[in-house]
C-alpha cells in the first residue's frame, strides 16, 4: 500500500512537472497549477499579504523574475500550487471582489491555471494563511 502510494505521489510529480515545462511561454511565465489534489478545491487556501510593503508576484518562482503586478498589504491570495522545491508558492489573486476565479470547486487533474484573475509566484514569507 505504502509503495503504490509513493509510487502514485512520484507519477503524479512528474506529470505535473512535465505540464509545467511543457506549458511554458515565450514571455517567460512559469504557469500556476491548479487542482492538485483532486478531493480539494483547486486552490484550498487563501492567504493575505502579510508584508507592510507591496510585494512582486512574480511571471517565475525566481527573485530575478518580472514582476506582473505589485500585491498590496492585506490583500487576498488563493494558494493553489506548492509542487516547487522552493520557498516559492504559486497563488491566484483576486483583483476585485465581484470576479468569480474560479478555483473554489474541485479539479480531477492538475491543470494550469487561464484566468480571469492574475496567477503568478509569491514567497512563502510574504504571505500569513487566513483559511484552508
Amino acid at each position: 500500500m505504502f509503495r503504490q502510494t509513493l509510487l502514485n505521489y512520484v507519477g503524479l510529480s512528474l506529470f505535473c512537472m512535465s505540464i509545467a515545462q511543457g506549458m511554458a511561454v515565450a514571455n517567460d511565465r512559469e504557469p500556476v497549477l491548479v487542482g492538485m489534489e483532486a478531493e480539494l478545491d483547486a486552490c484550498p487556501s487563501l492567504a493575505e499579504i502579510s508584508s507592510s510593503q507591496p510585494v512582486a508576484l512574480n511571471a517565475r518562482p525566481s527573485p530575478d523574475s518580472k514582476p506582473i503586478i505589485m500585491l498590496k498589504p492585506k490583500q487576498p491570495v488563493y494558494l493553489c500550487d506548492g509542487s516547487k522545491p522552493t520557498p516559492w508558492v504559486g497563488v491566484v489573486v483576486p483583483l476585485n471582489d465581484k470576479v468569480d476565479c474560479g478555483i473554489s470547486s474541485a479539479i480531477q487533474k492538475p491543470t494550469a491555471y487561464q484566468g480571469p484573475c492574475k496567477s503568478g509566484w509569491i514567497k512563502q514569507s510574504e504571505f500569513e494563511v487566513i483559511a484552508g
